[in-house]
Parts: C-alpha cells; sequence; structure tokens
C-alpha cells in the first residue's frame, strides 16, 4: 500500500522532457522509497517513504535528483495518501458525471487571499461571458469545473496562469478527475471500492481497471512496456515468452498490482498457441484485451540467400508473426464472446496488433518481415469489420525504429546517427511511447479507432 503520490510537471514521453518511466521508478527507488510505481506518462509517482519525513522535504529531495540523474527540471506536488483521500471526500461537484470536465490543480501551498481575490476575478470575468465554468478552492487545492469542456475553457487557461501550474513557473500540477480516482485506487486506499475503479464514457460508467490482459513477446522490449502499461492503470498481465521463462517472470515480478502470471507457447505451434490463450484466461479469469505484439526478425536479403535459406524464412516469419497472432486472435475471440448464444453478445473486448513502419518503407534485408507486419494490418482491419457486432475492437500500431534492448548495439554504432537521422526528430522511439498508443487503442475511448492502423514513427515515413 503506497503511503505518498507524488505529482510531477514538465515530464513526458516524448520531447524536451522525455524520460523513461522505469527510469523514473528506479530514481525514487534509488531515494530509498519502496512499492514504487508509475502512472500515465511518469507524471505521477506512487511509493510507500522511507522514514518519517516531511512531503514538503519529500517533495524537496525529489524535485533535486530528477534535476541532477535525469537531467530536466520538474516541480513535485507531494500529497500523502490520507491527503490525496481527502481531496476526493469534498469534491464539490459530486455531480458531474463526465470526469474529464472536472480537474483538480493541486499546490505546494494553500492560496492566500491575494491569489483567492485573483481567482474571483477570473471566474466573474468568465461569468460575465456567459460561461458556466466555476472554481472551489478548498486547502491547496482548486476544484475547476468546465462544464463545456476543459478544452473550450478560457478560465482553465486563466486558472493555471494564475495559480503557477503552466509550463513555465510554479510548483503546482492540475489533473483531470478521472486520474485523481485512479491514483487514489492505485494507492490502495480504502476508498478504491467506490473510487478510482470506472471511466466515464459517453455518459455511461465503464469498467475499465482489472482488466485481464495478455501480451505476447512480453518478456522483453516493446512487449514488456507494453505489459508496465497496462499494470500501471490497475490491469492484470498474462506475459507471454516463448523460451525465456527467466525473462518472463522477472518481468511479471516487476509489474505493479497483483494477480499477474506468465504463459508459454512457440506462437508457431498451433496447438500450443491455443493452449497459452486459454491458459492466461483461466489464470486471469477471462480475457478482455490481446495484444498481438512478439514477431521475429530473420535476416534474408534476396540475392544473398540460397534458395532453402529463403524458403525457411519466409516460412519461420510468417508462422510467428503472422499465422500466430492470427491464430492467437481466433482463441482469444472465443473468451471475449463467452457467454452470448452461439458467440454472439458476450462481455467484448480489445485487439492490438503491433506491426511496422516496415510493411510500407519496405526491409530490404527481411522482406519476409516486411510482408508479414502488412499481412497483420489487413488481418486487423478484416477483424475489425467481423467482430465490432460483437464489441470487440481490433486496431494496429506501425511503430518505426524503437530503443530497446535488441536495437541498442545497433544504436550505438555510426549507423545509429543515420537510423536517428530518419526521422526530423533526430531520435528513435522509446518502447513506453508504444506502451502508451497501444493502451489507448485497447481503451472504451478508442472504440472509434476499430480498423485503424496508427503510424508511429516520428514523421521518418509519411502516406
Amino acid at each position: 500500500m503506497a503511503t505518498h503520490v507524488a505529482l510531477l510537471r514538465g515530464i513526458n514521453l516524448g520531447g524536451r522532457n522525455r524520460v523513461a518511466m522505469a527510469d523514473l521508478r528506479a530514481l525514487v527507488a534509488g531515494l530509498g522509497h519502496t512499492e514504487v510505481s508509475t502512472y500515465i506518462q511518469s507524471g505521477n509517482v506512487l511509493f510507500t517513504a522511507a522514514g518519517e519525513t516531511s512531503t514538503d522535504r519529500l517533495a524537496e529531495e525529489m524535485t533535486a535528483a530528477i534535476a541532477a540523474k535525469l537531467g530536466v527540471t520538474a516541480p513535485v506536488v507531494m500529497l500523502t495518501r490520507d491527503e490525496l483521500a481527502a481531496v476526493v471526500a469534498a469534491n464539490p461537484y459530486p455531480e458531474e458525471q463526465n470526469q474529464k470536465c472536472l480537474h483538480a490543480v493541486f499546490r505546494a501551498a494553500p492560496a492566500d487571499q491575494a491569489l483567492l481575490d485573483r481567482i474571483a476575478a477570473a471566474v466573474a470575468d468568465s461569468m460575465g461571458k456567459g460561461r458556466r465554468d466555476s472554481v472551489q478552492s478548498a486547502g491547496r487545492t482548486l476544484y475547476l469545473h468546465t462544464p463545456d469542456g476543459y478544452g473550450n475553457s478560457e478560465l482553465a487557461q486563466q486558472l493555471l496562469r494564475i495559480t503557477g501550474t503552466s509550463k513555465t513557473a510554479g510548483t503546482g500540477t492540475a489533473r483531470n478527475w478521472a486520474t485523481v480516482t485512479k491514483l487514489l485506487g492505485l494507492s490502495g486506499d480504502s476508498h478504491q471500492s467506490a473510487l478510482g475503479i470506472t471511466e466515464f464514457h459517453s455518459g455511461k460508467v465503464t469498467r475499465v481497471s482489472q482488466r485481464a490482459v495478455l501480451v505476447t513477446g512480453g518478456s522483453r522490449g516493446i512487449g514488456t512496456a507494453i505489459a508496465h502499461a497496462f499494470a500501471e492503470q490497475g490491469d492484470r498481465v498474462a506475459v507471454h515468452y516463448r523460451a525465456a521463462v527467466a525473462a518472463a517472470e522477472k518481468v511479471r515480478d516487476s509489474l505493479p498490482g497483483a494477480g499477474h502470471v506468465v504463459v508459454q507457447a512457440d506462437l508457431a505451434d498451433a496447438d500450443a498457441v491455443r493452449a497459452m490463450v486459454d491458459d492466461a484466461a483461466g489464470r486471469l479469469g477471462g480475457l478482455d484485451v490481446l495484444v498481438n505484439n512478439a514477431g521475429i526478425y530473420v535476416p534474408h536479403p534476396v540475392l544473398g540467400s540460397t534458395y532453402e535459406e529463403w524458403q525457411a524464412a519466409w516460412r519461420a516469419t510468417l508462422d510467428v508473426n503472422l499465422t500466430g497472432a492470427a491464430n492467437a486472435t481466433w482463441a482469444a475471440v472465443r473468451h471475449m464472446t463467452a457467454g452470448g448464444a452461439d458467440g454472439q453478445g458476450g462481455a467484448g473486448g480489445h485487439i492490438v496488433n503491433v506491426g511496422s513502419r516496415g510493411a510500407y518503407r519496405g526491409e530490404p534485408s527481411h522482406p519476409a518481415y516486411g510482408a508479414s507486419k502488412a499481412g497483420l494490418h489487413a488481418f486487423g482491419q478484416s477483424l475489425a469489420v467481423a467482430l465490432a457486432p460483437h464489441r470487440i475492437t481490433v486496431a494496429s500500431v506501425a511503430p518505426g525504429y524503437v530503443q530497446t534492448d535488441m536495437t541498442a548495439e545497433q544504436l550505438a554504432t555510426p549507423a545509429g546517427d543515420a537510423i536517428r537521422g530518419q526521422s526530423p526528430f533526430n531520435r528513435v522511439a522509446t518502447a513506453e511511447e508504444i506502451a502508451a498508443a497501444v493502451v489507448y487503442l485497447a481503451s472504451p475511448a478508442a472504440e472509434w479507432s476499430s480498423g485503424a492502423v496508427l503510424d508511429l514513427n516520428g514523421a521518418s515515413y509519411l502516406r
């Protein structure tokens, strides 16, 4: 059970202050804290503090460590679990059903009278323009209500400037209400059964936490980042591996939360795939999300391979990257539609395929890989149409180069400069950036993205 929640401003997965969540967790653990986890783009850290230390001192230490070890400036607002519970309990807008229309602005200190006067003037100006936005204050938290939408709120922008929570100054930060209540639930607070486990979508309450998620190829690289991203939002994850059992178990043990498992199968073995999916569903209590991430990348240039090598590379690549994913999907859909007559109805679910930029840009030395990923994209689009009546979404991501343990050696050579130069950002993606997109596509909010192939290549290839 976490004792504290640190709210960071200015840290993100991409751009100037890019920080990997694993690095942030390691930094906080290095300060002597335990039970460390992060939620959403490294901006929120939950942990159990080492010793009896004030929240001000904890915030100072974390801010200094982030600057010294990660090289970025990230003001920190520190809350105890009980303080966060009090913020939730004091919500003055309990009738608001859309959590995106309610934000909590957390400050390092309570608002003084001068600040309250400036806020009152801003609210009066907003009301004079016919806006329905309002603000209420409690301790060092301000509750911002924007019934017409946060993005359409002039008051929201004024409030960020007045309170010093803009991108340029101040020691405060804002969170929407879905994040606030989710953090309370993840902290292990006793309010969790009633708070922090629901997300509002189209005016309806949809349970999204504690889903059962299967990630193929979850023992390393992008798969590990995807497993962490789902676990950090409260889901239970099955980490699939082919042969690296120790690595898979290490990933499982590193995931926040409980109920995670490892499952084994060679994706080229159809019977093993079906048994693996059934095993995952049985141990997780069902299956809500399947991420087809596993793949192999076997070199076989057309002019540099024997005919036997050429055939073997094509068979092995398609067996894992395309047919293996298709078989896993077939088996997963049986669980997602369970409970309906003749496969109709059921709980529904989400399937996300990890494809590749190579499906469009080409893979000269790995043509079977490019073909397998193009087939995976097309497969996903066909299934998106077939499964929509069963409330199952299917979408794909198409990453370019990604920084992982598998690409680190190549990226450290002179060829790495050319690879980074393919993008106008002059870098490659982080595994966490790919994971964030996968988690979104597997969310209720992304239902209308079913059938899409989302390019994640930093503008290195545009189509």
